[in-house]
């Protein structure tokens, strides 16, 4: 069931134009797919159940900012903004677990956004201070916590075109807010002793983790992380399992990319026989530059593909540049 309400507005003889819609959706009874017990003999099975509320903005907007006989130049913008709303699933069904890893899975949660990650994660008092343990390490809950979103705040795409002489220019930038990824790759290269962090921390001595004591008092146990005289055991990006302490890996997927640039030329050809007769020549390029602060490869990358699962790094391959 949706209500959309918008507006389509033209103005300056079609030189700006812009459409603008905001919409409501609920969606009931959804087909889910979750996976079953190894036991079951099943991967997955699916299942119709709860309800799901969107709500959103969306605009699209084009100026012709220039338009001369030998130059011009249009804008085209693109914006979204979506939240969604998990709400009454059964009461013996709180959660859904749409994909999961043992540190981390994505999730349908009553009064969460669509697929919040759950993953190990540290213990922390009301304050939200760190809780340390009498080893001086930060302590884990006994149970997996909400730690993330993937969905993003909004997203912006804006081109530019621009015509200067018979040449043709087109750019588009690909623009992404705020959302979370789960960088595996990293968790699990700390794991085994090859990743940067760990590289350039491996001779931390006499740390100490800030936050209190389980009595409440503040920690003052310095710690190293990683000495050799106490094994294997003792090293710091070892204490939580082969994939890492998932809250620790959780990172925000804003990006800006050129998504796009093309250029073309029309040349005549007179032996065509035609009169005016011409041949347009371009060059096409994508995925040319790519600005985040995300530390893996791209965090437009999925390992759970073209899905409704986002948000997952586990050794995936990067996005390819391509030029035609």
């Amino acid at each position: 069931t949706a209500l959309e309400l918008g507006v389509e507005v033209h103005m300056f003889g079609g030189r700006m134009k812009a459409d603008i819609n905001a919409f409501q959706s609920v969606s009931k009874g959804q087909i889910v797919r979750t996976q079953m017990s190894a036991t079951t003999g099943f991967l997955t099975a699916p299942q119709n159940t709860g309800k799901i509320s969107n709500k959103g903005l969306e605009v699209d907007l084009f100026l012709q900012l220039i338009r001369k006989r030998n130059f011009f130049w249009d804008i085209d913008l693109a914006f979204s903004h979506v939240q969604s709303l998990v709400s009454d699933l059964p009461e013996n069904m709180p959660q859904i677990t749409l994909a999961s890893f043992t540190a981390l899975s994505s999730n349908i949660i009553n009064g969460q956004p669509y697929g919040v990650f759950r993953g190990t994660s540290i213990k922390r008092n009301e304050a939200g201070e760190m809780i340390i343990g009498e080893d001086g390490f930060p302590l884990i809950n006994s149970e997996q916590t909400i730690i993330g979103d993937p969905n993003p705040d909004f997203l912006l795409s804006l081109r530019n075109s621009l015509g200067i002489g018979k040449l043709q220019v087109s750019m588009l930038w690909d623009i992404r807010k705020g959302g979370d990824i789960w960088n595996g790759t990293r968790g699990v290269m700390g794991y085994l002793g090859v990743s940067k962090e760990s590289g350039d921390q491996r001779e931390v001595r006499d740390y100490i983790f800030p936050g209190v004591t389980e009595s409440g008092e503040p920690n003052t146990k310095a710690v190293a992380f990683a000495d050799p005289e106490e094994g294997m055991s003792s090293i710091y990006w070892r204490r939580y399992g082969f994939l890492g302490l998932a809250e620790k890996h959780i990172e925000d997927a804003s990006w800006i990319r050129l998504r796009e640039l093309h250029m073309s030329y029309p040349f005549k050809i007179d032996w065509l026989g035609k009169k005016d007769s011409q041949i347009r020549i371009g060059l096409t390029a994508r995925n040319l530059l790519l600005f985040t602060r995300y530390s893996g490869i791209d965090p437009e990358t999925n390992l759970r593909g073209d899905s409704n699962i986002m948000g997952w790094d586990y050794f995936n391959l990067p996005n390819t540049r391509g030029i035609s």
